[in-house]
């Protein structure tokens, strides 16, 4: 039997404002601050009495109550609040909470259902309203809400996520972190956030923490291709490159066409001085995507040094007539790479 007891806690507040009486409850609020209960609740009556038609200002004394343990008298503060604003959806849950601390399933579960109604992403009603329900022996009604709660949860985990990644586009290490951070406590098996975290965290040069958030994702899905080249990249970064071609080699497996991860693998392969495959994974890069103009340079590269002289030159040739400004230095080296490669092919034998 799940105890309501343990339900999810009261809302709390203030969160009265504007009015005649903000004084009172600015005070109010430095009060509950400094733990001064009591006080707080003498400030917030001064409020109500100033202006009783200010639900907020109600629902503010029926948290205060709360506090102090004094429950009924907390009923009649939110009773209060709704009856001047019906649709406080905010007043019947805690309303439903005191409920429940009496031991009042019944109307527990009524002032619930009222929030939920009023607000149907509220995840405290909705769980408790599972808690209640389960407490009467309604397990169809408990399971059901209990559904609306993991959908809650992710969907308000989506909505940090997406928040970070808004975030991490505008440089904001901190901020972005925390959005995934919370994207995690609300959903747990969302792996891409770990990705994300992992990423911000290699970025910032902390390796060995993003490989091991990366690991995180990988526990939760082992089949993500991002998780596998991005922990490659961390691995490649510590000279690991050993460990990076394997991760390289399966996010190729489960994304074939993979472009950067074909890129990553032929540098890789070039630092290990395996030539060939080097050579391979660049042309495959190309293959799927010839925009990725840099590969015709670093091709060049591997081919001149692989001795293979007239591959090298077309290459070169082919990153000159395709890269852009921002490739300024690189077409330089790549016009001296060139003419050097260039020369070696007409001298004499």
């Amino acid at each position: 039997m799940v105890n309501t007891k343990r339900a999810v806690g009261i809302s709390e507040g203030p969160k009265g404002e504007g009015g005649v009486a903000e004084h009172n409850v600015d005070n109010a609020r430095l009060l509950l601050e400094k733990g001064d209960t009591a006080r707080a609740i003498v400030e917030l009556k001064k409020a109500a009495l100033a202006n009783p038609g200010d639900a907020d200002v109600h629902y503010d004394i029926g948290v205060a109550l709360v506090r102090a343990g004094r429950l009924d008298e907390a009923i009649e503060s939110f009773v209060r609040a709704i009856k001047v604003k019906p649709s406080f959806a905010e007043a019947h849950y805690n309303l439903g909470v005191v409920f429940s601390k009496k031991g009042m399933v019944d109307d527990a579960i009524k002032e619930y259902d009222r929030a939920v109604r009023l607000k149907p992403d509220y995840f405290k009603a909705h769980f408790n309203l599972a808690l209640a329900l389960t407490h009467k022996g309604l397990m169809v009604h408990a399971k059901k809400e209990l559904m609306m709660v993991g959908s809650i949860k992710r969907k308000k985990a989506i909505e940090h996520y997406n928040h970070g990644v808004e975030l991490a586009n505008r440089e904001d290490f901190v901020g972005s972190l925390a959005e995934f951070r919370e994207a995690l406590r609300l959903c747990p098996d969302l792996y891409q956030a770990h990705n994300n975290i992992g990423a911000l965290l290699a970025h910032n040069g902390m390796l060995d923490r993003a490989i091991a958030e990366y690991e995180k994702g990988l526990k939760i899905n082992p089949d993500d291709p991002e998780l596998h080249f991005n922990r490659a990249l961390a691995l490649g970064a510590k000279g690991d490159h050993n460990s990076a071609l394997k991760d390289l080699g399966e996010a190729i497996r489960l994304s074939p066409g993979f472009a950067e991860a074909h890129y990553s693998l032929g540098r890789t392969l070039a630092v290990l001085n395996k030539l060939d495959w080097a050579a391979y994974e660049y042309n495959e890069t190309l293959r799927l995507d010839p925009g990725m103009v840099i590969v015709y340079f670093e091709l060049g590269l591997v081919l001149e040094e692989h001795g293979k002289l007239d591959e090298a030159a077309e290459a070169y040739r082919s990153f000159i007539a395709r890269c852009r400004p921002e490739h300024g230095a690189l077409r330089d080296q790549a016009e001296r790479r060139l003419d050097a490669v260039e020369k070696a092919l007409a001298a004499p034998p």
